[in-house]
């Protein structure tokens, strides 16, 4: 729907399926969706939305599509007010930190065991150190 490939040109559409993708954390939906919002096609321009995906998609890649990526954002930053990016760089954190969450919970935590959960549907320190390794390093 982005480049009408197949299909008529539809950024709305786009935009949709970007998110979708974009949620589940793939990183090149991520940058395509922060593009969308900073040219503001099929969404009315919005550069914090612009800069929080483009942050993710950044996070997401390595080598020289990191690079890239890091650079669109850092121009994003400029038309942003420090306060702004600073409660943008948090939802960005709470966004992974969710998500890894959300992983330690689907995963066994022990040798062929299922996991122990908290009551809170959440992993315990003690439960990371049991699955990754006793010289994992926690930071309190």
């Amino acid at each position: 729907y982005h480049s009408g490939r197949g299909v008529l040109q539809n950024f709305v559409q786009a935009i949709a399926w970007y998110r979708k993708a974009a949620e589940q954390g793939d990183a090149d939906a991520q940058n395509n969706l922060g593009e969308l919002y900073y040219f503001g096609a099929g969404v009315p321009q919005n550069y914090a939305e612009a800069y929080f995906w483009l942050y993710l998609a950044a996070e997401g890649k390595k080598g020289s599509e990191c690079v890239i990526i890091a650079a669109h954002r850092d121009k994003v930053a400029a038309e942003l007010k420090r306060t702004e990016l600073s409660q943008i760089q948090k939802r960005a954190a709470g966004w992974f930190a969710a998500r890894i969450d959300n992983r330690l919970s689907h995963t066994s935590l022990g040798e062929g065991s299922p996991k122990e959960s908290r009551s809170d549907g959440s992993v315990s320190p003690e439960q990371i150190l049991q699955r990754f390794g006793s010289d994992t390093q926690l930071i309190q």
